[in-house]
């Protein structure tokens, strides 16, 4: 019963969602209330398409969204740290205000923490394993955030200061990882190129 009823935006989603249905025309981008990425919306609609059209499933990305970021700043903390970070990380993620707060709200902003945790998590991942598939599959995801919510637009800026505090302190850092930066940064291209192009269309 918290929070009560459904926030004008949230309707705005399940109505694409549900007009996405009924008409098969799933987009890439929706361009009511100002305009939003579609990502968010598609997802409301499989989840009415497999479990009905509920408040509960209008709601249900951002609940499995919030409930996976705990996870993932585990795995993301003790990749960086140790276990014990990751598990005080998790834990504190999973009892702080803004999140609940949102994880019960059906925005499509949820979805950022959780492409950010994975990404990161993946590219440190790959930075210790040094397997060219880690730098892949965190270029892939990171790539997905432009699916996600307008704010990711300044994610790269992350990205770009994580590599120069690497080049700075580690030795050798480009001779070692020249060939992963690539690889994370082909295919972080490919997932958000749809969006590229819906920019490019729809100017």
């Amino acid at each position: 019963n918290a929070p009560p009823g459904v926030y004008p935006d949230e309707a705005i989603n399940g109505e694409d969602a549900l007009r996405a249905n009924s008409t098969g025309n799933y987009q890439w981008f929706y361009q009511y209330n100002t305009g939003r990425e579609g990502l968010f919306m598609n997802l409301i609609a499989l989840c009415f398409k497999l479990f009905g059209i509920s408040i509960l499933t209008l709601k249900l990305p951002a609940i499995l969204s919030g409930t996976l970021v705990i996870l993932g700043t585990f795995l993301l903390g003790r990749e960086i740290f140790n276990k014990r970070i990751g598990l005080i990380s998790s834990f504190l993620v999973a009892v702080s205000f803004w999140p609940l707060n949102f994880s019960r709200i059906s925005f499509r902003a949820n979805l950022l923490p959780l492409i950010l945790v994975f990404s990161f998590y993946f590219l440190w991942r790959g930075l210790r394993t040094r397997k060219i598939s880690d730098f892949i599959l965190g270029g892939f995801i990171f790539g997905i955030g432009m699916h996600t919510y307008i704010a990711f637009r300044i994610a790269p800026l992350i990205l770009a200061a994580a590599l120069i505090s690497l080049i700075l302190s580690r030795q050798n850092f480009l001779k070692q990882y020249w060939k992963a930066i690539v690889a994370f940064a082909i295919f972080a291209v490919i997932s958000a190129a749809p969006m590229f192009y819906t920019f490019y269309a729809h100017p």
